[in-house]
């Protein structure tokens, strides 16, 4: 499967690192250092793409990225007409102190809204980056 990883910190890297290792073909896009993508991307024979390429490009796309920078990362996506997306971000404040939302509804709730277009599913929120090693 085809798999377009939006944020490649600790979750989206050591669940791209996984998801290679069972078969899949990765491609990593987001990251603050272009060379520490590119890295991720060859240590997991993936490769290191803008974000709307790997979600062109994904059957599958893992949304990974801080939720403060949820916003961001959609507005690069491009289409995401019936892409199947999985998230694993929690949404915290910047400060990863309190949650933003969650007490009337979900995370993946609110992204729902945001992109009407693709089904969502939420998974990983409680699984810390360090399990998938």
């Amino acid at each position: 499967m085809k798999i377009g990883i939006l944020g490649s910190g600790l979750m989206g890297g050591a669940l791209g690192l996984a998801l290679s290792q069972a078969g899949h073909d990765v491609a990593f896009s987001y990251a603050r250092d272009q060379d520490k993508l590119e890295r991720l991307a060859r240590r997991a024979n993936g490769t290191a793409v803008s974000v709307a390429q790997a979600v062109e490009r994904a059957d599958v796309v893992l949304l990974a990225v801080h939720w403060s920078n949820l916003d961001d990362v959609l507005s690069r996506a491009g289409d995401l007409h019936e892409k199947t997306i999985m998230t694993c971000c929690v949404p915290l404040n910047a400060a990863n102190t309190q949650l933003v939302v969650g007490l009337k509804e979900s995370g993946a709730e609110l992204l729902a809204r945001k992109v009407p277009e693709a089904r969502i599913v939420a998974a990983f929120q409680t699984t810390p980056s360090e399990v998938f090693a």
